[in-house]
């Protein structure tokens, strides 16, 4: 089961959206592969702040 952040219902872990409110339920590994995502892009350019990446690093570990 995972909780809607709205309003706390416990949903069935597949959900989408939240069976009670029907705010969007946003499930850890997308938010996780979200961040990696950014992270692949920014390393992919040239004029990235080292610091920006480092920042970035601390995040998503």
């Amino acid at each position: 089961m995972i909780k809607c952040p709205l309003c706390q219902t416990e949903n069935p872990d597949k959900s989408q959206f939240c069976r009670n409110c029907g705010e969007k339920i946003k499930h850890p590994h997308e938010t996780v592969k979200n961040w990696h995502e950014i992270h692949k892009r920014l390393w992919g350019k040239r004029n990235v702040d080292q610091d920006i990446v480092d920042e970035i690093n601390e995040l998503i570990t």
